[in-house]
């Protein structure tokens, strides 16, 4: 019994170590880190998150607004000019 506890100890803990150590390595999706595209004067005002989508609500400096919703699995995003 003593033995199997070890087997397994060290099973655990080299997964562990692996995980750690190459974590970059695996098959994981690329996204795009600034999808949005802020135009200059632009900022972020609000942000929501649920799911896999953020809701951004960008404000421009001249007052403008538009609305992009981003999703998260696979990259896109779509944006939505508002009123004044």
């Amino acid at each position: 019994m003593g033995v199997l506890i070890i087997l397994l100890s060290a099973v655990l803990i080299g997964e562990l170590a692996r995980r750690a150590f190459f974590a970059g390595s695996g098959g994981a999706a690329s996204v795009d880190p600034a999808p949005a595209g802020l135009e200059p004067g632009e900022r972020v005002a609000q942000m929501i998150g649920g799911g896999d989508r953020a809701l951004l609500l960008i404000a421009g400096a001249d007052g403008s607004q538009r609305l992009v919703v981003l999703d998260l699995a696979d990259g896109t995003a779509v944006d939505w000019p508002l009123r004044r």
